[in-house]
């Protein structure tokens, strides 16, 4: 039958499309005609840009000025970008400062007028995501009355541990929503809108001027121009829109792997901050947020999981292993449980009680930031927040990939495993009732995380201590070691790192483990470096930064040839190479550096990067590094060099080699290019 041509779906919302290169010719030519009507033009930069402020500015200077916020590239071809094709004499020196958030201002206003608005104008507002705060908001334990009750659920997604009490949305302990001089998280910001706490400061500054006899260029505003120049440059890897053009990136990895990415690169002898193209995004030697997933959470904590390391170059060396994160709110309690697995943890942030069930007996540790401690499979353990306003966050490693948790007391979630016995084996071994042990040990329905009273917390912590009171033996003994309390193993200017080993740590020896923390200062790099034995596992607990290693592939040249005319002699004859491995990196990232595999870690500049590195298979392991005073290839004695380098390089290499006088922790590469980098020798 044929199809009826009436049965057509007709679009309502078509609309007239506006040819780009029109609209930029429109705007080339207001400005050249406001360039004919006005005596003077500006140049001028904002910060926290709000339209509807910008809008009654435009509005309060209508009669005698014309505000253009445009294309920088279309505003300069209506200026002139030099004396040959400018619109009047000395107009193409406006140009050149037309980056980043800059506008132009032409007015008939006096000079004074228009500096004086300037100076004046400023519009409150609520700052965003990514703004930096600039007081810190902490919020008390107690009710929230500006709020409704039907408000609680989105509250308490902000990360506010809240609950309704008779109707009232309750604060059940103090939280602090955001901290002086840091960027504000989304929730955080949504958290301050509903507060009506306004951070944020909409404000212009004069960069320079012109008029048909004078030229001026303002101190101040060229200074925040360069600020905000910095401050961008910064802050692009973090965006939302990076981040997607990243994610999509990694997602049609197998059809490409050569992936665009945006950092500090070295191009031409310089060192700058732009897009380049690398051979991979870090994996299977790198992982992000997104490779974590809930293990379970509640509203006053939750426990993450990294996934397993599945990929064949990982999984002889670190397969059987699982990083975690677990968080708790302030005076939060981890009911009692047990892993099959033994496990390492580290104390990231904050402070608590940790009590073992073990051997007989109950130890009760007081745990403080920096701590490292084992804690045996199968030790029943509990743990409790003791801080009363900040949360206790907790980095671990179980050396079971498979691992269950098992909770002796459970409910609606999570079950008890008493609850697989049949009713006559938990009758005869407890010599209860049915009833009784239900009511006992299947009747929870606060979740694995608990809320704990101020009381209940300061008994917990009546009996703690830091170990050392046991009646076994010293090499049974469980207690945390301070990370950050050993003597630095190496310490400059440049940073500094702690090393807890087998000798500080029985357990840690059982495990063939050490654990260690480097703090590498804002803008500095530690030596490239690798390990001879041991694979490290690397948790950035602090900062942002970016780490590069090398990771040895053979070569695809020659492909098709090989497989016409290619013996397998030839096939052995694969040329040998290297791949880096590189990517961004910031709180929470989890880095794999294989035994044999030279790398490096470099901070941002925007403050220190701290690595906590949990090394497996530490037994007889040795640090061995490429540059620096402490450089193994100083070792290399004088034939040797003239072997590898001939006669005429050997004294060429002994300069490189020695040029570095710094060991382990060195300028990193932004010092270098501020420094002028470095002189031909």
């Amino acid at each position: 039958m044929p199809k009826s041509k009436r049965n057509r779906a007709v679009t309502l919302s078509k609309t007239k499309k506006k040819p780009g290169l029109e609209r930029k010719g429109k705007v080339v030519t207001e400005i050249k005609d406001a360039i004919e009507r006005h005596s003077s033009a500006y140049v001028f930069t904002y910060n926290n840009m709000r339209n509807q402020k910008l809008k009654d500015l435009r509005d309060q200077l209508k009669s005698s000025s014309r505000i253009f916020l445009a294309g920088k590239k279309v505003m300069q071809i209506a200026l002139g970008r030099s004396p040959a094709d400018e619109a009047k004499t000395g107009l193409h020196k406006l140009s050149k400062y037309l980056q980043g958030n800059t506008g132009l201002l032409f007015t008939n206003l006096p000079r004074d007028d228009v500096e004086r608005l300037f100076r004046e104008f400023e519009g409150l507002d609520f700052a965003r995501t990514g703004s930096i705060a600039t007081e810190t908001v902490e919020l008390k334990e107690g009710p929230l009355e500006q709020f409704s009750h039907e408000m609680e659920p989105f509250i308490r997604k902000q990360g506010l541990p809240v609950r309704l009490n008779k109707g009232v949305v309750e604060l059940i302990a103090d939280h602090v929503v955001c901290e002086e001089g840091k960027p504000l998280s989304p929730e955080a910001a949504h958290t301050l809108r509903l507060l009506g706490v306004q951070m944020a400061t909409f404000r212009l500054y004069l960069v320079c001027r012109w008029s048909s006899d004078d030229f001026e260029v303002y101190k101040e505003g060229l200074a925040q121009l360069t600020a905000a120049s910095v401050a961008m440059k910064t802050s692009v890897a973090r965006s939302p829109l990076v981040a997607l053009v990243l994610c999509l990136s990694l997602s049609f990895g197998f059809a490409s792997r050569d992936v665009e990415e945006v950092g500090w690169r070295r191009v031409e002898g310089r060192v700058e901050w732009g897009k380049g193209r690398s051979g991979n995004t870090g994996r299977p030697y790198y992982f992000g947020e997104e490779s974590f997933r809930e293990w379970s959470r509640t509203p006053l904590g939750h426990f993450k999981l990294l996934e397993r390391f599945d990929d064949e170059l990982l999984r002889g060396s670190v397969g059987d292993y699982r990083v975690t994160y677990l968080e708790m709110a302030p005076r939060a309690f981890l009911q009692p449980s047990h892993f099959d697995a033994d496990e390492v943890l580290y104390v990231k942030e904050g402070e608590g009680v940790l009590v073992l069930l073990r051997k007989g007996r109950r130890e009760s540790l007081c745990l403080r930031e920096g701590d490292v401690m084992v804690i045996p499979a199968g030790s029943i353990m509990y743990f409790a927040n003791t801080h009363r306003s900040k949360w206790l966050r907790v980095v671990m490693l179980l050396n079971y990939a498979s691992f269950e948790e098992f909770f002796p007391v459970g409910g609606e979630g999570p079950d008890s495993y008493l609850s697989a016995f049949s009713d006559e084996v938990l009758q005869a071994a407890f010599n209860s009732r049915r009833d009784e042990l239900e009511r006992v040990f299947e009747r929870q329905s606060k979740g694995e995380i608990w809320q704990a009273s101020e009381e209940q917390i300061q008994e917990l912590s009546r009996s703690c201590s830091r170990g050392g009171g046991g009646s076994g033996s010293k090499e049974e003994e469980i207690k945390p070691t301070s990370l950050l309390g050993q003597k630095p193993r190496y310490s400059n200017n440049n940073g500094r790192m702690h090393v807890i080993t087998g000798d500080e740590c029985r357990h840690l020896l059982d495990l063939d483990m050490e654990v260690s923390i480097a703090n590498i200062t804002s803008g500095s790099m530690m030596a490239p470096r690798y390990t001879t034995r041991a694979t490290t596992i690397a948790v950035v607990v602090e900062g942002s930064g970016y780490f590069e290693m090398a990771c040895p592939h053979k070569s695809d040249s020659g492909r098709s040839e090989r497989r016409e005319h290619g013996s397998e002699e030839q096939q052995r004859k694969k040329s040998r190479g290297y791949k880096q491995v590189t990517a961004q990196i910031k709180e929470g990232s989890v880095i794999m550096l294989p035994a044999g595999y030279p790398a490096t870690f470099v901070a941002g500049n925007e403050g220190n990067l701290a690595v906590v590195c949990i090394g497996v298979g530490s037994g007889n392991d040795e640090e061995v590094f490429l540059a620096g005073g402490n450089s193994l290839l100083k070792q290399l004695d004088p034939p040797a060099k003239a072997i590898v380098f001939g006669e005429q390089g050997r004294e060429a290499a002994d300069r490189v080699i020695g040029a570095q006088t710094e060991s382990v922790f060195l300028h990193g590469p932004q010092q270098q290019s501020r420094g002028g980098g470095v002189s031909d020798m």
